[in-house]
């Protein structure tokens, strides 16, 4: 979890795809490759649901049968997660989507800036009373959160329970986890979409401006969007709204200072900050793999890939390979052009990317601007999660400007 990206290297040693015996997954680990399989229609993320050992029964591939009767937890109760843009192809996915990309384009998301802005410098002036603080509970955390939360119309006081559901949540998408760990991802999943629920209800009666009244709205409409679509809509915003982000400006903090003369340079060049923020993306990719099934007999490279066998596509090995991107290993603030996927490719291009750039320009030209003499207090720690990769904490010191 350190340094997985020595791993990656070896694979792309290997060759244009890495076959994994044990899981049966194919693996992607070239740039152009990557972007090939992601953009290419004769790959699909619905079959994911019936992939594997328990094809005859329709699933979430992360959550065994076993361990939904272990927990309590009802097939029924997570069928929301089986019904997001994120889980389906065309034609459901392009109707999901549109009911709310409107709310993430770049033009609506730049009004957001101030609200951001008074966000990030709050937290920052929250941190001032001491010395010493956990980066990612104090700022890198809350800033995403918060700003997410008031969209969807999420109450404030109950971000710390996001964030409980959360980081339990996503440790689900890891099958290489410990059973323990993805048993409690099912009763996360499970008690945020009772959440949900109930907030939907307390809103069919009392509307307020947020996207959760939107789609409400959505769904009674002609545009027909499900109790279960609904909900694993909501669920998806929530999540996916802070979870990457958070772990962009935490990764990114930590690599700035292990970076001293790179920090140094953001602090004396601000204009730096929006192609410091892509070069951040690729040198730490919050999302490192994405999967993908083979829709039909597909060729990548040299290798034949069977029609409905998984396909690992691994971003973050994509993001330093080093026929696309000179000295992939070294952390260049004002790379040019810098092609990373870290937002994914194609018809499943990240909705919030707008979002999520604007939310760590901000944090860090706050950063650079009043938080001074920064060192790690304590060496930092790494989530277990291979597929959302992510700080856990980041204990720093720091002076502070007000």
């Amino acid at each position: 979890m350190e340094n997985p990206h020595s791993y990656y290297e070896e694979l792309r040693r290997e060759g244009p795809v890495a076959y994994e015996r044990a899981s049966g997954d194919y693996w992607v680990v070239r740039h152009d490759d990557a972007m090939f399989a992601l953009a290419n229609r004769r790959f699909g993320k619905a079959a994911l649901l019936s992939v594997g050992p328990m094809s005859d029964f329709k699933r979430l591939p992360w959550l065994p049968r076993s361990i939904l009767r272990l927990r309590g937890v009802s097939e029924s109760t997570l069928a929301p997660l089986a019904t997001t843009m994120l889980s389906c192809d065309p034609p459901d996915h392009t109707r999901l989507r549109s009911l709310v990309q409107t709310a993430f384009t770049p033009r609506m998301v730049e009004r957001l800036r101030p609200n951001i802005e008074q966000i990030a410098n709050r937290l920052l002036d929250r941190m001032s009373a001491h010395r010493e603080a956990d980066f990612v509970a104090g700022f890198a955390f809350p800033l995403p959160a918060t700003v997410i939360g008031e969209l969807l119309g999420v109450p404030a006081q109950d971000l710390d329970k996001f964030r409980h559901w959360s980081q339990h949540l996503i440790l689900g998408l890891d099958q290489t986890l410990p059973a323990r760990m993805r048993k409690d991802a099912a009763v996360a999943i499970a008690e945020l979409l009772k959440y949900f629920r109930v907030l939907v209800t307390a809103r069919r009666g009392h509307s307020a401006d947020d996207l959760i009244t939107a789609l409400i709205a959505a769904g009674e409409s002609h545009q027909r969007l499900s109790e279960d679509e609904l909900l694993g809509t909501c669920q998806l915003l929530l999540v996916a709204g802070h979870e990457t982000t958070t772990n962009l400006i935490a990764a990114g903090m930590l690599t700035l200072i292990r970076h001293p003369d790179a920090f140094e340079q953001l602090r004396s060049t601000p204009t730096l900050l929006p192609s410091a923020i892509e070069e951040l993306l690729r040198f730490e990719s919050p999302v490192q793999r994405v999967p993908r099934v083979a829709l039909e007999d597909i060729d990548i490279g040299n290798t034949r890939i069977p029609r409905g066998q998984r396909v690992v596509v691994c971003l973050a090995a994509a993001n330093r390979d080093p026929e696309v991107f000179e000295d992939a290993n070294r952390l260049k603030l004002a790379r040019e052009p810098n092609p990373h996927l870290a937002f994914g490719h194609g018809i499943h291009f990240c909705l919030g990317a707008s979002l999520a750039r604007l939310e760590a320009q901000i944090a860090f030209a706050c950063v650079v601007r009043r938080l001074t003499d920064i060192q790690l207090a304590r060496p930092p720690e790494w989530s277990p999660n291979k597929v959302i990769r992510g700080l856990r904490s980041l204990p720093i010191r720091y002076s502070l400007r007000h």
